[in-house]
């Protein structure tokens, strides 16, 4: 039973680390999906403000100030989402850094473990 014990507790602890790696590969994924998401609000902006003088027909029914007022607003919300999951990703890698670490302690208790557990057969062999 005792033999098992470091076995199982390396197993757990890396499957507590996989866990914390598959949350923070989440994180990272929706951190590039909201930067390409504000990179293509930037690009809608610059295209619109290169072109003011084609669009004199939006200008005077105020649509260029309701897509400027669009723009802004999405802008904003991406910027505030992308702070949030930035908060969350700081928080989930000191987790991953901690899990890691734990993974990598009870992986080398349980071989250190292993090889005491090998040496204490091979002296009760030898002692028969």
């Amino acid at each position: 039973m005792i033999e098992k014990q470091p076995d199982e507790i390396a197993q757990l602890m890396d499957l507590v680390f996989q866990q914390r790696l598959s949350f923070n590969q989440k994180l990272v994924q929706e951190e590039a999906t909201l930067r390409h998401a504000l990179v293509r609000l930037g690009n809608a902006d610059f295209a619109n403000t290169s072109c003011k003088t084609e669009h004199h027909g939006m200008r005077a029914v105020g649509a260029d100030l309701l897509w400027q007022a669009w723009l802004t607003r999405h802008k904003i919300e991406m910027n505030t989402r992308l702070a949030n999951v930035l908060a969350r990703k700081e928080i989930s890698s000191t987790a991953l850094r901690k899990a890691f670490g734990r993974s990598q302690a009870a992986d080398a208790i349980r071989d250190q473990f292993q090889v005491e557990a090998k040496l204490n057969r091979q002296r009760r062999d030898n002692a028969n």
